[in-house]
């Protein structure tokens, strides 16, 4: 028998680096499809530039209300941080106040994505939607308060390959925050009266000073003919589960630096057996193999 071996929670963030020296703008293939090259050109010597552009997203993103909408991210170059009140994206040069952003502190080295979906949504407190859409040929231009200063351009937006974007030159970094030597709390309910409400011992606020304190590749393995975890392991819980329970409730915190530029994605990766439930903040966020109410003998 064995026991999933929680090795690491494997929280990965992508911070993604923006060139703004670059003088071309590359594809990115989210699918698996022939990354595609655009125009060199050059890029204007301004703070705030389009950094990405996906004018045919089909299942990349949803927006609040479910739809895949094209999108595009404008990125803070700079050293300092902009208010992007009063700055403007167009498709039209003969318009070139057409939507407008609202007061939003953009910090440097950060990104802020906008839908171009038409549905015209400009509120600070949620997301941005364009009251224009994109597609393949057309311009898209992003000018400072004044209306007329020229910030940054796509002259002509390259063609919309399903779910390929185009962008700037960046660099992707991966960052282990809960790795196999972390600390991990963990806790072993023998009985329904030792049980702790799941909503309570997953919240971020929950103290878990009381449970045991180890590191987080956790499990045990009976069976090493059957795929060996016994590497894998750096707290072996045999003695507290096998005979006594079939659920151990482990904690491991992280924090995201405040220095971290913009991250693309939180990926998490177990290494399992039996099944597991796993939750972020109190969120349910992966499910193997586990029964849909949770229980101290699940």
């Amino acid at each position: 028998m064995k026991r999933p071996v929680w090795n690491p929670l494997s929280v990965r963030s992508a911070v993604r680096q923006f060139n703004s020296n670059r003088r071309r703008r590359t594809g990115k293939n989210r699918t698996g499809m022939q990354l595609e090259q655009f125009e060199p050109r050059v890029v204007l010597a301004n703070d705030l530039i389009i950094a990405e552009v996906m004018t045919s997203n089909d299942s990349t993103l949803d927006d609040e209300d479910g739809v895949p909408s094209d999108w595009f991210e404008v990125y803070n170059a700079g050293n300092e941080a902009v208010d992007l009140a009063g700055w403007h994206v167009t498709d039209d040069l003969a318009d070139r106040t057409k939507w407008t952003f609202p007061a939003l502190e953009l910090r440097p080295g950060y990104s802020v994505l906008v839908f171009a979906s038409n549905k015209d949504r400009a509120s600070a407190d949620g997301q941005l939607h364009t009251n224009f859409r994109l597609s393949a040929g057309e311009y898209l231009g992003l000018y400072q308060p004044d209306g007329r200063t020229l910030a940054d351009e796509f002259q002509i937006l390259p063609e919309d390959y399903e779910d390929v974007s185009y962008g700037v030159g960046q660099v992707a970094q991966d960052r282990d925050l809960v790795t196999s030597t972390t600390e991990a709390s963990i806790y072993f309910p023998t009985s329904a009266a030792t049980e702790i409400a799941t909503d309570t011992w997953t919240a971020p606020t929950f103290d878990a000073g009381t449970w045991k304190t180890t590191t987080s590749a956790i499990g045990f393995d009976m069976d090493p003919t059957d795929g060996d975890f016994t590497p894998l392991i750096t707290s072996n819980i045999q003695s507290e589960m096998q005979g006594q329970t079939s659920t151990a409730y482990i904690r491991s915190e992280f924090d995201l630096p405040e220095t971290l530029p913009t991250f693309k994605s939180l990926d998490l990766s177990v290494n399992y057996d039996d099944g597991f439930v796993a939750f972020l903040n109190g969120t349910e966020i992966a499910r193997v193999n586990a029964p849909d109410t949770l229980a101290w003998d699940s």
